[in-house]
């Protein structure tokens, strides 16, 4: 077990982030970046980005074709997207830096994949 030097909290050898205040245990950030890749959608209404999970809760909406980066502690971390009515969610594991693709495919349905 150790301590975490954010919160006092005890907690288990070999964790990334404090379970109880969601603080980095090993000081790294890395971040998590959203692309839109398909050239054929005119992803005219802009996007919702957002980021949950060890004490990180961000979200930001931007327009058009852009995508989205967020910088976080190694953890396990909820990746949320909205566009118009249809939503994607994906749950990973950060301990490197992540690169995901936001898809709409020809169901209809928005979907993250790993690059």
């Amino acid at each position: 077990m150790i301590i975490c030097p954010s919160c006092s909290s005890e907690i288990e050898d070999g964790a990334y982030v404090c379970p109880i205040c969601g603080a980095s245990l090993n000081g790294e950030l890395y971040t998590i970046t959203i692309l839109k890749t398909q050239k054929n959608i005119p992803w005219s209404i802009p996007t919702t980005y957002s980021v949950s999970g060890n004490g990180v809760e961000e979200s930001i909406s931007l327009p058009n074709r852009e995508g989205a980066v967020f910088t976080v502690p190694a953890g396990v971390y909820t990746v949320r997207a909205r566009y118009a009515t249809k939503k994607a969610e994906l749950t990973i594991t950060v301990d490197s830096n992540v690169n995901l693709s936001l898809l709409l495919k020809l169901s209809g349905k928005l979907v993250f994949e790993m690059n």
